[in-house]
């Protein structure tokens, strides 16, 4: 099992590859995409985080937001934002880092 698994919706596969690629350039093994639901207890055990990819498409994934859940009841969630305030009402509370395009320079200000 990976590292970090990156949970996206579908249309957002290519955004969660590059983030993959990403990780796995810093060392960390990474997989991703849309699961079977009977593979949800597996990969949030077995993960050492899940990162919920939420956008505008994903958070119409009923099953996003269900893989996200039991992964934050095991500790290990990470919620990311492709497009803003498109992360679940249920998740309002957890901290989500803003992947949303804009400028590179803000981006990276936010790690300064």
């Amino acid at each position: 099992m990976a590292d970090v698994f990156i949970a996206s919706a579908p249309q957002d596969a290519a955004r969660a590859r590059g983030l993959a690629e990403a990780l796995e350039r810093l060392g960390f093994s990474a997989a991703g995409g849309a699961p079977n639901e009977s593979d949800f207890p597996a990969i949030a055990e077995n993960s050492r985080c899940v990162v919920a990819l939420f956008s505008r498409d994903g958070a119409q994934a009923p099953w996003l937001a269900a893989l996200a859940a039991l992964a934050r009841t095991d500790g290990g969630l990470i919620c990311a934002a492709l497009d803003p305030g498109a992360a679940p009402a249920a998740f309002a509370a957890n901290p989500t880092i803003d992947l949303a395009a804009r400028s590179r320079a803000g981006f990276k200000a936010g790690f300064e």
